[in-house]
């Protein structure tokens, strides 16, 4: 496992969790480790855009990112590379997509709650999304993400 991308909640706390639980398969020795948050920009804007409106989001996922990588730092990784970075993106499902592919992971680690938020947008846009979601082990449209990414996929859940 060379590549791990790790997309962060929204919460410091829950992600320091993350780090705890995994904390084996993060100090996996020489692992690129990249660690993300994804902004979703409305499409009024441009997908590169700095307006103002946005600026809320950009800040908490400076601070969200800066909090984990201290983390990271705590648990001392031998001989890897870190990475964080804000990535934007239109579409959350697809961001990740691309970001996986962007990065190469050979290993998602993904939040339980935020592949539940996502799973709930489905549900409301089912008129116009062309996505079909599935349910498994109560989790809906793992199938798609499954059948989107060429890596492993660890839907993590905080225990608290």
């Amino acid at each position: 496992m060379e590549n791990i991308l790790i997309i962060l909640e929204n919460k410091t706390e829950i992600n320091s969790r993350l780090i705890n639980e995994y904390k084996s398969i993060i100090k996996t020795k020489g692992a690129n480790i990249t660690f993300s948050t994804i902004v979703q920009i409305p499409y009024k804007f441009p997908i590169d855009s700095e307006d103002k409106d946005l600026q809320e989001k950009f800040n908490e996922s400076e601070h969200i990112l800066k909090s984990f990588e201290s983390n990271l730092n705590q648990i001392k990784i031998p001989n890897s590379r870190m990475n964080g970075l804000i990535f934007k993106v239109r579409d959350f499902f697809f961001g990740i997509i691309e970001l996986s592919k962007e990065v190469n992971s050979d290993l998602i680690i993904l939040p339980k709650t935020l592949f539940e938020n996502f799973s709930e947008m489905l549900i409301s846009n089912q008129e116009t999304s062309t996505i079909e979601s599935v349910s498994f082990r109560g989790v809906k449209g793992i199938n798609n993400l499954i059948s989107n990414f060429k890596s492993s996929i660890l839907l993590w859940q905080d225990s608290k």
